[in-house]
């Protein structure tokens, strides 16, 4: 099962889901893969429940990686890195494939961690 279609926003061909979507996704433990793209990261107090529940690898390794995890075409799968560009990328390099339930957060990490703290952020 996945993501329902009004939980998304499309833009440029990507489907983007915002970060207080992620933190619904998170909360009501919807069965998905985050997949961080910035496996160097420092991670904030803000941030650290994420950790928990993500899995990180290169944007160059994403394919093998998701592979590895054995992840069919049919799961959910979230990307998200410190710059949306960079998720955008992984979704295109992706898109190709077999992966049909494929998202991006909508602004990274910055936009989620904003998001926690309190900062109304308009999606």
């Amino acid at each position: 099962m996945g993501i329902p279609v009004s939980l998304f926003n499309s833009r440029k061909g990507v489907a983007f889901i915002n970060p207080f979507q992620l933190q619904n996704l998170a909360n009501n433990q919807v069965g998905f893969l985050l997949v961080n793209l910035t496996p160097e990261m420092d991670w904030s107090e803000s941030l650290m429940p994420y950790k928990s529940i993500c899995t990180s690898c290169s944007l160059d390794g994403l394919q093998n990686h998701l592979e590895e995890k054995m992840i069919d075409g049919a799961h959910p799968v979230v990307l998200i890195a410190d710059k949306e560009r960079v998720s955008n990328k992984g979704f295109h390099k992706l898109d190709s494939t077999a992966f049909a339930n494929l998202y991006v957060v909508e602004g990274g990490w910055p936009a989620v961690e904003r998001f926690l703290e309190g900062e109304e952020i308009s999606f």
